[in-house]
């Protein structure tokens, strides 16, 4: 619990921090892929209770293929496994977007 409650006091980097902790741990098992959702399921979550800005995760995907595409100059293997990652941060910004404008739209009323 002491967890939730320095996330609440450092609110502003939390995210940036658990983001590229994701992001280490998934790279370091490239090959296993149910542990990748089960990291990126739990990164959902974090950002949807605690309400961070889910752009972050769309910032860290494209910096992630600007160095992926500068690998792929370099003909380097790791190219690949950083575009795999950066996939699965789009699609978890994507959901946590839609998770936000769910709860816009449920307090507001339909989109117009």
């Amino acid at each position: 619990m002491e967890f939730f409650r320095i996330a609440r006091r450092y609110e502003k980097t939390v995210p940036f921090i658990i983001t590229l902790a994701a992001v280490f741990i998934a790279y370091a098992f490239p090959k296993a892929e149910i542990l990748n959702l089960i990291i990126f399921v739990i990164l959902i979550l974090i950002f949807s209770v605690y309400r961070f800005d889910p752009r972050i995760l769309i910032a860290y995907a494209i910096l992630l293929l600007v160095i992926s595409g500068a690998l792929t100059f370099q003909k380097s293997d790791y190219s690949g496994q950083i575009a795999v990652l950066s996939y699965w941060l789009i699609s978890s910004g994507v959901v946590c977007l839609i998770i936000d404008l769910y709860r816009k739209t449920k307090t507001v009323g339909l989109i117009t």
